[in-house]
């Protein structure tokens, strides 16, 4: 799409014109050096293309751009989950997986290991329940450990939960600071 220099295009003018039409009627939109600009006068210098909309309009697509940009690394960073869980899982099924524990004392794990331990199998197989995968998960991280991640017997990702410890870990450091 080609535009003249000076011109918001139609597109960008109708989302930035929708978005700003949600806020309350004579709030401020936007602050700047020059001091606050209500809502009304924002969407006429997005209309009018003005440099003032235009400004905006960019920086408005710049923050949208960065913030895009931030969570795609963010999630890039951490492997996606190519297992899908059964909708009722089976024993058998929650057996022949493993699990790799954060094991409490430094920041990283040993290795994998089964997620349920012959105790867990044992009490399971008399009592004829089957936990949820969220179950087993809890008994794995009820001696204060945590699973990081769970994987079939091929190696399948069923399960990451670094993304969730990383940030138990961060709130844990920021609550202890001084």
């Amino acid at each position: 799409m080609q535009t003249k220099s000076g011109t918001i295009p139609d597109t960008v003018k109708d989302v930035v014109v929708t978005a700003l039409s949600e806020l309350s009627v004579g709030a401020t939109a936007w602050n700047t050096m020059n001091g606050p600009i209500t809502r009304e006068s924002l969407i006429e210098e997005v209309k009018q293309s003005s440099s003032l909309g235009q400004q905006f309009c960019t920086e408005l697509l710049r923050v949208a751009r960065d913030l895009i940009v931030r969570q795609a690394a963010e999630e890039a960073s951490y492997e996606r989950v190519s297992a899908p869980s059964p909708r009722v899982p089976t024993l058998e099924w929650l057996k022949s997986l493993t699990a790799l524990v954060w094991d409490g004392e430094e920041r990283n794990a040993e290795g994998f290991a089964p997620l349920l331990t012959d105790e867990d199998i044992a009490d399971y197989e008399k009592s004829g329940e089957v936990p949820t995968l969220e179950m087993a998960i809890e008994c794995a991280e009820g001696s204060g450990d945590r699973v990081l991640e769970i994987r079939t017997a091929e190696g399948d990702l069923v399960y990451n939960g670094r993304k969730a410890f990383e940030a138990e870990l961060t709130a844990l450091q920021d609550y202890w600071k001084p």
